[in-house]
């Protein structure tokens, strides 16, 4: 659509995009606003978050505890790995970290291109040094011997998996600015050229009884059926912000 690869109908020419965040478009939602010739957040969006990770569940300790194993027949060395009921060896390990570093060099591929301005080189070695704070277990600062809040270094580079505040990510240049949806429709059809226009919004048609109750229903799936907790535990590569794999596992329970 930007560059008019495919047209759908011919004789059109390329199409302005516009990306528009609204509270969160970190990692994933990152990576599909980088077609955009402009990207724009909200005040409040959490964006950001350039990296890739597996999590793979582990209950062989808890298994043990319990007299649960698993009798794993198989054929082929590491195959079988990734099992939540052993410990990933070494051998093991290494598919899956080259499976993340693939994604990874993908993702920081996708935002090069789609940001002119930052090169693969400047996403991953320009750093942002600053001291701060550490913290208890109850979010306290932890004050030394002087009475004063204990601080160490922290250093931090554009592509190391961390979210960003709208204000940081532009000017870091991982967005062009702040604007609200209204503002951003009407930054697009500017960029159009268009004096005359309408916007079009897409949602999931609801069903009559979702409208009379105003609340979303889903079909009626025992979330802690075999299928759906199965679905749940299967090990994949996560393009989402920090400590959000557990939101992604229970939306793989939840989901039709």
């Amino acid at each position: 659509m930007r560059d008019n690869t495919n047209p759908r109908y011919a004789g059109t020419g390329p199409k302005p995009l516009v990306a528009s965040m609204g509270s969160i478009a970190a990692s994933g939602g990152y990576y599909v606003a980088m077609p955009a010739g402009k990207v724009l957040a909200e005040s409040t969006t959490i964006t950001g978050s350039i990296g890739v990770f597996a999590a793979l569940p582990n209950v062989s300790e808890l298994a043990h505890k319990n007299g649960v194993h698993l009798e794993l027949i198989k054929a082929g060395s590491i195959k079988g790995g990734g099992s939540p009921f052993q410990t990933l060896s070494p051998e093991e390990r290494q598919p899956w970290q080259e499976m993340v570093d693939h994604a990874y060099d993908r993702f920081l591929e996708v935002v090069a291109n789609g940001r002119p301005g930052l090169t693969r080189q400047r996403l991953v070695s320009e750093t942002i040094e600053k001291q701060i704070f550490t913290y208890d277990e109850k979010g306290v600062p932890i004050k030394g011997p002087d009475g004063k809040p204990v601080t160490v270094k922290a250093v931090r580079y554009r592509a190391d998996g961390g979210s960003y505040t709208p204000p940081q990510a532009k000017e870091l240049g991982l967005i062009d600015g702040l604007a609200d949806l209204p503002t951003t429709i009407a930054t697009a059809a500017e960029i159009a050229k268009l004096s005359k226009y309408r916007a079009v919004v897409y949602e999931r048609p609801k069903g009559l009884a979702e409208q009379l109750l105003g609340v979303e229903l889903h079909q009626p799936n025992h979330p802690l059926g075999v299928e759906t907790l199965g679905h749940a535990l299967t090990p994949r590569l996560w393009y989402l912000s920090p400590q959000f794999e557990l939101a992604g596992s229970l939306s793989a329970v939840t989901t039709p």
